[in-house]
C-alpha cells in the first residue's frame, strides 16, 4: 500500500592546532573510514552514478554509532580544520559542495578583538540523524594532534554542547532566530581535554576566539551595504545537558524506517511521471480522422470514470494530494537518474523547483503570466496555495510557469539569505568538484573581508544549466474541432 506521506513532516523531527604554547604539537593526517556505497545501489532508476557506479552517500551510507555510556560517537568530517573552503551537505544527494572561501574577518558583535579567518576546529555531522530543526545534526570537533580529511567518517569523544541560532531573513528581531544543538567532541585519544568541567573545557579550547569564528566565519546576512548576524552561538553546555537536550530532540533514522521511507519516496516519483508526466494521447493534436476519433473515445472515457484529462488536470490533482508528501521526499530522497530515463529526470526536476518555489512564498500567477510574492494571512499562511493557482492554469499558462522559472530565481537571487541553485557538478568557481544533479537551497552570504572572490562568485554563479528546456505541454490544434475538453 502507497505510504501516506503526511506522516514525514514530523521529521523535524577537526583536526585543531589549538593556539596555546602548551598544547601546540605537530599535527598528522589521520584516514578515516569510506563506506560502501549502498543507498544508490538499490534502484538505478533513482540512483546518482558516476563513471564508476553508485555514488556514496554520506548522510546515508555511513553507520551511524552512539555510545553515550563511554561518550563516543561516530561522525562524518565535512569541513575540516584551517580548511581554505567551507562546506554544505546536499541532503537529498548525499554530496558535499563548497559555500565559500574563508576569509579574514571582525567580529560582527565585537565581543572578540582578533580576527576570524579559517576555522579551528572540525566541522561535521552525524549519519542518519537530525536535529530538530530537520537538518543533519552537528558536530564540531577538536584535536591537538591529528589533522582529519574532508568527508571520511572518525569517532569523536563528547565532552559538551551549545545551542545554535539561525537568522533566516535578512534582519531578525528577537523571536525570529531558529535555534538547534550543536555538539563538541573532541579526539578520544587526547585524554588531557576529557575535562567535563565546562570552565576547563572552554579554557582549553579557547572558547571565545571558536565562538567568534562560529558566528562569522560562515558569514553574514545583509541588505544594501549594511550587514546583520546570521549566527549566534551560545555558551557551552554539559556533557549531562547536551545528551538529554540531544535524546529529547534529534530524530534517528533507523534501518526499515529508512527503507520504508525510499522506497515509498521512489514510488511518489514514479506516480507522478506516470500519472502526470507521460505523454498520453490527449496530450498531442490528432492529425488524422482515425487518431481524432481513437483520441475522442479516450477523452470520453476519462469523463465517464471521473478522471483528470490533460496535463493541467493532472498536475492540479497530483499537486492537491501529493504537494507536502513531494517536498518532504524531495528533502531526503534523490528523485531520479539522469543517464537513466533524461525525459523523466528534467520533467521531475521541474516539478520540484515548482513546488520549492511555492515553499519558499513564491506563486505563479496565471491570470497575469507572472511568478509573484505571495502574502500572508492573519494566520500566517500563504493567501494563494499550489492547488489555488493551478485550478486556474491552461496548459499554455503552465508552459509559461515554467519557460519564465528559472529567470524568475535569478532575478530574486539577490534579494533573499538563500536561493535555489540547481547543481550538475560543483565546479564553477570554488567547487568539491562533485556530481549532485539536483535543486539545492544555497545560502547567500556575505563575508566582511576585502577580498571580493566570494561576491563574485555568487554573482557568476547561475541557477541552472543552460541547454535544458522546459518540454511543452500544450496542445497544438487537432485537424477536426470535434474535442470539447
Amino acid at each position: 500500500m502507497f505510504m501516506r506521506f503526511c506522516q514525514l513532516k514530523t521529521l523535524i523531527l577537526v583536526g585543531l592546532l589549538l593556539n596555546s604554547c602548551s598544547l601546540r604539537k605537530k599535527t598528522e593526517v589521520e584516514a578515516g573510514a569510506t563506506p560502501e556505497a549502498k543507498w544508490f545501489s538499490a534502484n538505478q532508476e533513482h540512483a546518482l552514478e558516476d563513471k564508476s557506479g553508485a555514488k556514496k552517500h554520506l548522510f546515508f551510507d555511513p553507520a551511524s554509532t552512539i555510545n553515550w555510556s563511554e561518550g563516543t560517537i561516530k561522525f562524518v568530517a565535512l569541513t575540516p580544520a584551517d580548511s581554505k573552503l567551507s562546506y554544505m551537505l546536499d541532503l537529498a544527494s548525499g554530496q558535499p559542495l563548497a559555500k565559500h572561501e574563508y576569509c579574514e574577518q571582525k567580529d560582527i558583535f565585537g565581543d572578540y578583538g582578533g580576527k576570524v579567518n579559517r576555522p579551528p576546529y572540525v566541522q561535521g555531522f552525524i549519519p542518519k540523524v537530525l536535529d530538530q530543526m530537520g537538518e543533519p545534526q552537528k558536530i564540531i570537533y577538536f584535536s591537538q594532534n591529528k589533522k582529519l580529511n574532508a568527508f571520511e567518517q572518525y569517532e569523536a569523544q563528547i565532552v559538551a554542547g551549545y545551542v545554535e541560532s539561525f537568522c533566516p531573513v535578512m534582519d531578525c528581531p528577537e523571536g525570529q532566530w531558529i535555534s538547534r544543538l550543536v555538539l563538541v567532541g573532541v579526539d578520544p585519544a587526547e585524554s588531557d581535554l576529557y575535562d567535563f568541567k565546562i570552565s576547563k573545557i572552554q579554557e582549553l579550547l579557547q572558547w571565545p576566539k571558536v565562538k567568534a569564528h562560529l558566528e562569522n566565519a560562515e558569514g553574514k546576512n545583509f541588505i544594501g551595504n549594511n550587514s546583520y548576524p546570521r549566527w549566534k552561538a551560545g555558551e557551552l553546555i554539559t556533557f549531562n545537558e547536551s545528551k538529554k537536550y540531544f535524546r529529547k530532540r534529534a530524530k534517528f533514522f533507523k534501518g526499515e524506517e529508512l527503507l520504508s521511507i525510499r522506497k515509498s519516496c521512489h514510488l511518489l516519483y514514479d506516480k507522478l511521471w506516470k500519472d502526470v508526466g507521460e505523454m498520453r494521447i490527449e496530450d498531442s493534436a490528432a492529425q488524422t480522422a482515425d487518431e481524432m476519433t481513437r483520441k475522442l473515445e479516450v477523452i470520453n472515457l476519462l469523463k465517464a470514470n471521473g478522471n483528470p484529462i490533460g496535463f493541467n488536470r493532472r498536475f492540479e490533482k497530483f499537486s492537491q494530494e501529493h504537494y507536502k508528501d513531494m517536498l518532504t521526499c524531495s528533502k531526503f530522497v534523490y528523485t531520479g537518474n539522469v543517464n537513466y530515463d533524461q525525459d523523466k529526470f528534467w520533467f521531475l526536476s521541474f516539478i520540484k523547483a515548482f513546488y520549492l518555489l511555492n515553499q519558499q512564498g513564491y506563486y505563479y500567477d496565471c491570470s497575469h503570466n507572472s511568478w509573484r510574492r505571495n502574502l500572508l494571512d492573519a494566520k500566517g499562511n500563504y493567501l494563494y496555495s499550489v492547488n489555488d493557482t493551478l485550478r486556474e492554469c491552461s496548459n499554455e499558462q503552465i508552459d509559461l510557469a515554467m519557460n519564465y522559472m528559472t529567470n524568475f530565481i535569478r532575478s530574486e537571487k539577490e534579494k533573499t539569505s538563500q536561493f535555489l541553485r540547481f547543481i550538475d557538478y560543483d565546479n564553477q568557481g570554488i567547487g568539491s568538484h562533485e556530481k549532485i544533479y539536483n535543486w539545492v537551497m544555497f545560502p547567500h552570504t556575505r563575508l566582511s573581508c576585502t577580498s571580493k572572490k566570494n561576491e563574485e562568485f555568487l554573482k557568476k554563479v547561475d541557477v541552472f544549466v543552460d541547454d535544458i528546456k522546459w518540454k511543452k505541454r500544450s496542445v497544438g490544434k487537432d485537424k477536426d474541432e470535434r474535442v470539447i475538453y
